[in-house]
Parts: structure tokens; C-alpha cells; sequence
């Protein structure tokens, strides 16, 4: 419940009155020499710095105001001081600024002089509902619901309103900013938990898996272990059987050998390629003479050597070179065959026309 009083110059005695109604006995009424009671003045003050938007927050200290104040630009904030100790004599206030050059101390200080003013030298309506405003043009104490002055017409500023509105929405997007926060923290540790769940099922897993493979290993090895036996024994006998292949081998080369022999053949101990005259012996070419004695010391018989006279004055030095050999017409012939010693062997070569 809101009460009110009007208050003229030569009415001090009905304001005791009516101040004594106002407060109740634990709040001690402060008034100044000219008769301003204490939280007027904060009233006053309050109504002045939510008017303003460059005020961006105050505090008071008994008839002392701190105020800090947002720069033009927005981006930064300094501070100022006003002191109304002396707000009955002359000056009713002094100023101290971080910043000099800028009107708004001064400005401020001077709007809440004229509220004073307009408190000590007319008629007012002493405030104490904050359902009520005082008029920022006139002074006069309206109703938060009017939005014009009932004396001088003026729109009622909604500075005050909107500020609590502003809190509000700053109180909502801090329990929603908490809200978040929490819902962020609780996920986090619901994703540590899920994540250490799953460390220890991996880790499990693992364990599992290298006993799965120890026991494999095991029992491999006593697998093997097992095999050994017979795996000697099948070496025992692939040694066996390789040695007695190899003694039939060796039968099988010594009883050819030996009918060979008994039929007097000849085992050749060069091939055809010994006897080829190319690029890489041209220095050193194999003669006829060389070959037939080969031939000779290997047991043949029958010789024969043809001459191919194709060799003019210049090319006397291919004289005797071999052109072919061949043991009964065939010219190719390796290390190790078998012929009869009466095979007929043919050596034709190089001679001057």
C-alpha cells in the first residue's frame, strides 16, 4: 500500500507527522537541513540514473552518489563522483570525473537539484509505493499505469520498467546459460562414463583375446609335439627313399656304362659349342688339326676332314678354321653322349682356292 502526503513551506510539523506514519520504528528517517528525507533522495537519485541510459549502474553512500557512465561510442565506461552533503547551502553539490570534458555530471547533478527543488518549493506527494513515478518533466508523482503526467501532461518514462524487464531477461538467460551449462556437464560426464565403460569392455576384450590366443598357441604346440614322432619317422623314410633311388641311379648309369663298354662306344667329353669359331675367339680360332686330334684321343676311327676352299689372298689367316663338325651327320652333340668308336666323324673348314 502506497502513502502520500502534501507538504507546503510552513508545514514542517504535519510532515513529522506524516513521516512518523511513513516509517516504522526500526527505520530511522534521515532529513537534511532543507528538509529532504533520506530515501526521497534516493528516489530522486534512482529516478534520474534509470532516465538517463548513459548511467549504467550507481550506488550511494550516505548523500554521496558514485555513478559509471558509458562513452558515447559504447565501447568503454568511466566513473564519476557527486557529493550532495550540502545540498542545502551554496554550491548543493560538488563533481569529481574521470573524464573532465564530458557534461553528464554535471547534467546529472543539476537534474536531481531540480527534483529536490521541486520537492522543497511546491506542492508534492512524498513517494513511497513502487507502484507510483514522479514525472520527469514536472516532478509530480504519478501512477506507474498512467502513461502521462496527470499535472503537466508529459509521457511517463518507462526507463525504470524496462530496466526491470531488462533483469528479468537477464536473470532468465542466466538460468538458462546455467541450465545449458549443467545439461553440457552432465553430458560430458554421461559420455566419460560410456567411454570408460567402453575402455573397460575393450580392455576385457583384449584379455580375452590373448587368452583365446595363448590357448591356441598351447595347443598347437602340444599338436606338434604329437606330430614329432612321426614327423622324424617320415624324414627317417624320405632319407631312406632318396638314398635308394640314388643307389638305383647309380646302377641304372654304371649298367649302361658297362654295355657301352662291352660294345667298345665312346663317351663324349665335349660338346659342339667347343669347336665354334665366333666373335669371342676370333683372336684364338679352333683349327681342324686341333679338333681331329680330340677326336683321335678320344678313340674314333673314322676321320674325315673336308675341305671348303672360300678363302681369297687377304683372308689367308682363316686358314684351317673350323666351319662344322658333326658325328654321324648330326652336329649337335653334348658332354656325356654315347657313340661307337667307328662313328664317322666330319670336320669341314676353311682352306685357300
Amino acid at each position: 500500500m502506497g502513502f502520500f502526503f502534501w507538504k507546503n513551506k510552513n508545514e514542517d510539523s504535519f510532515v513529522d507527522e506524516i513521516l512518523d506514519d511513513i516509517f516504522n520504528d526500526d527505520e530511522e528517517v534521515v532529513v537534511m537541513n532543507e528538509g529532504i528525507p533520506y530515501d526521497i533522495f534516493k528516489y530522486f537519485v534512482k529516478t534520474v540514473a534509470m532516465r538517463n541510459k548513459r548511467i549504467k549502474s550507481y550506488y550511494i553512500s550516505d548523500w554521496i552518489v558514485y555513478c559509471e557512465a558509458i562513452s558515447n561510442s559504447g565501447l568503454t565506461s568511466w566513473d564519476f563522483k557527486v557529493d550532495f552533503t550540502d545540498l542545502g547551502g551554496y554550491p548543493e553539490y560538488s563533481i569529481s570525473t574521470e573524464k573532465s570534458t564530458s557534461t553528464l555530471p554535471e547534467y546529472f547533478a543539476k537534474e536531481v537539484i531540480d527534483l529536490v527543488d521541486k520537492y522543497r518549493y511546491g506542492e508534492k506527494k512524498v513517494y513511497t509505493s513502487e507502484n507510483d513515478i514522479y514525472c520527469w518533466k514536472c516532478g509530480k508523482l504519478n501512477s506507474k499505469e498512467d502513461p502521462f503526467c496527470n499535472y503537466c501532461g508529459a509521457q511517463q518514462d518507462r526507463l525504470e520498467e524496462s530496466y526491470v524487464k531488462l533483469k528479468l531477461e537477464q536473470e532468465r538467460n542466466e538460468s538458462e546459460r546455467i541450465r545449458v551449462q549443467e545439461e553440457e556437464i552432465r553430458q560430458e560426464n554421461e559420455f566419460r562414463e560410456r567411454q570408460a565403460i567402453r575402455n573397460v569392455e575393450l580392455a576385457r576384450e583384449q584379455t580375452r583375446q590373448e587368452e583365446i590366443r595363448q590357448e591356441n598357441t598351447k595347443q598347437r604346440r602340444k599338436f606338434l609335439l604329437k606330430l614329432t614322432p612321426f614327423i622324424f619317422l617320415g624324414f627317417l623314410f624320405s632319407l631312406g627313399y632318396i638314398y635308394y633311388q640314388e643307389i638305383q641311379q647309380r646302377s641304372r648309369e654304371a649298367a649302361i656304362i658297362k654295355a657301352h663298354h662291352d660294345v667298345d662306344d665312346i663317351q663324349l667329353t665335349f660338346n659342339n659349342f667347343d669347336f665354334e669359331n665366333t666373335e669371342s675367339n676370333k683372336n684364338n680360332p679352333v683349327k681342324y688339326n686341333s679338333v681331329k686330334s680330340d677326336f683321335e684321343n678320344a678313340g674314333f676311327k673314322n676321320i674325315e676332314l673336308q675341305k671348303q676352299k672360300d678363302l681369297g689372298f687377304f683372308d689367308r689367316k682363316k686358314d684351317g678354321n673350323v666351319i662344322s663338325v658333326s658325328i654321324n651327320g648330326d652336329s649337335s652333340f653334348t658332354e656325356g653322349d654315347w657313340f661307337p668308336e667307328d662313328a664317322k666323324i666330319k670336320i669341314t673348314y676353311h682352306a685357300r682356292k
